[in-house]
């Protein structure tokens, strides 16, 4: 069996082929270097003479999806192994807290990225300290960007997580989840219809938000998966068919 590309998908797929088929011979074909192994999961390091050594991801900041990684390890396990998580193997993801740092245009910036529940995520009571005084001030400055805009940031985030909830399975996966179904469609019917998922990603966001920068935040995302969030008139459905993003 040869595997074409050793970025994490074709990583997982080897193992998986060679973990459920013992005699077969799977080979994984890499144009890169070995150092370059693992895809956009990849990182290299760059020595500054006088200052230390820096590492630099090649891809995404944030690794999404971590209950799929641990599962490419329960996979893979053998009955008779000991270890049989990521964690055995060496592997443990923990949250980062807040998840990033947005910085505007005009120099402004902004914290995004706090867990509902942080006395679950395994953090000391000093660091939810400091994560509290963080947090708060996120909140202080999305109500700074318009009014009531850390409520409209966080429904609006309720509103994706249901989309996740019921896309991830349902299509990206193929799997039929019926349970997810009912979230979806009140997240997506919502205030007449205005967070419809099948529309531009800029007309959703628009009819949310009236701060250019709140907007920005809920849009930049779009470029991971190289799809544009504004509406072209010219295009059916605002073009959300073709390259722009679906809301």
């Amino acid at each position: 069996v040869v595997v074409i590309g050793a970025g994490v998908g074709g990583l997982a797929t080897a193992a998986r082929i060679a973990s459920q088929l013992p005699d077969a011979e799977v080979t994984v074909l890499e144009k890169n270097r070995r150092e370059k192994l693992g895809g956009r999961c990849g990182s290299f390091d760059v020595i500054v003479e006088g200052a230390g050594t820096f590492r630099h991801e090649r891809g995404p900041s944030l690794l999404l999806l971590k209950e799929e990684y641990e599962r490419l390890f329960s996979d893979c396990s053998d009955d008779g192994d000991e270890r049989t998580t990521a964690k055995d193997f060496g592997l443990e993801m923990r949250q980062c807290v807040p998840a990033y740092q947005a910085v505007f245009e005009d120099g402004d910036t902004i914290l995004l990225g706090f867990p509902h529940f942080k006395c679950s995520q395994g953090f000391s009571l000093e660091e939810i300290k400091q994560m509290q005084i963080l947090e708060q001030e996120s909140i202080a400055k999305l109500n700074a960007l318009e009014p009531d805009g850390f409520k409209k940031w966080t429904e609006y985030l309720d509103t994706c997580s249901a989309f996740l909830d019921c896309g991830l399975p349902n299509f990206i996966e193929e799997r039929l989840d019926l349970s997810s179904f009912p979230a979806f469609l009140r997240e997506a019917l919502r205030e007449g219809g205005k967070r419809w998922p099948l529309q531009p990603h800029s007309t959703m966001l628009s009819s949310l938000f009236t701060s250019p920068k709140l907007v920005a935040l809920a849009s930049f995302q779009d470029l991971y998966v190289g799809l544009e969030p504004y509406a072209n008139k010219g295009k059916l459905g605002g073009g959300v068919l073709r390259k722009t993003a679906p809301a």
